[in-house]
C-alpha cells in the first residue's frame, strides 16, 4: 500500500491502476436514480437468458494478486483504525 502512495506523491504523480471490466446480470445492476425510469429494464420470452452488462472495477497489483480498489482502501481504513485503537490504549 505503502509503495502506491510514494508512486503518486513523490514520483508519477498517478497510480498504477487497472481498468477492469466486469460483467452483471441485468438484474443485479443497481438503480442510479430514485426514479424507476433510471434503472435497467429487460423484457423477453421466459427461459431467456439474462443479458449482461459492463461494469468498470478498477484494481491495484498488490505483490502477486489483483485487489480492487473498493478492497485495497477497506483494508488501508481498516489497518489505521486498528493503530488509532493501539495508540489509544
Amino acid at each position: 500500500m505503502n509503495e502506491q502512495r510514494r508512486v503518486v506523491v513523490h514520483r508519477e504523480g498517478s497510480p498504477d491502476v487497472e481498468l477492469v471490466w466486469v460483467h452483471i446480470p441485468v438484474s443485479e445492476s443497481r438503480n442510479r436514480g430514485d426514479h424507476a425510469a433510471f434503472d435497467s429494464h429487460f423484457f423477453a420470452p421466459p427461459g431467456t437468458r439474462l443479458p449482461v452488462i459492463g461494469k468498470r472495477s478498477y484494481a491495484f497489483q498488490v505483490e502477486d494478486r489483483e485487489v480492487t480498489i473498493i478492497q485495497f482502501c477497506r483494508e488501508y481504513l481498516e489497518a489505521l483504525e486498528r493503530l488509532v485503537q493501539e495508540f489509544r490504549q
